[in-house]
């Protein structure tokens, strides 16, 4: 994950990034990096999805832009 760090109207924010990943683009919500997929699933089929979470990173006192 990248951090830039910008300054708006006298307040300083974070500017999330990773690779390959866009921000869900919401009016007045932060701007949080997520990771979208594709899949094709042919009719008639049955699946299942699982998502494995590999890692956590926390930050303290971020004011994410937005």
């Amino acid at each position: 994950m990248y951090v830039e760090t910008r300054n708006e109207a006298g307040s300083v924010y974070k500017r999330l990034s990773m690779p390959q990943c866009q921000t869900m683009g919401e009016v007045s919500a932060p701007e949080i990096p997520v990771v979208t997929k594709m899949v094709a699933i042919p009719e008639y089929s049955d699946f299942n999805i699982v998502v494995t979470m590999s890692g956590v990173q926390t930050f303290s006192n971020y004011l994410v832009f937005f």
